[in-house]
């Protein structure tokens, strides 16, 4: 795939690599997220996980996790 248009800043770019997501997520990430806003999402993540104190063995908190990335990337479903 050469390019793919980000959902998250709109713009026509390369899409990410080295998504830590697997199934279904994973391939979303990787087909409609470029490379710049992922890193964003990455470096926003450690913010949330250590101002919110997510303990990423529990299942809410990682559920939580994946919900504010959905937001942040703008994957959510209508």
């Amino acid at each position: 795939m050469d390019q793919i248009q980000c959902k998250k800043c709109g713009q026509m770019s390369q899409p990410c690599q080295g998504v830590a997501y697997g199934g279904k997520l994973g391939e979303e990430i990787k087909t409609s997220i470029c490379n710049t806003c992922w890193g964003e999402w990455m470096s926003q993540s450690v913010k949330i996980i250590n101002e919110l104190r997510l303990n990423l063995r529990d299942a809410y908190s990682r559920e939580m996790l994946v919900k504010t990335m959905k937001e942040f990337l703008n994957l959510q479903t209508p």
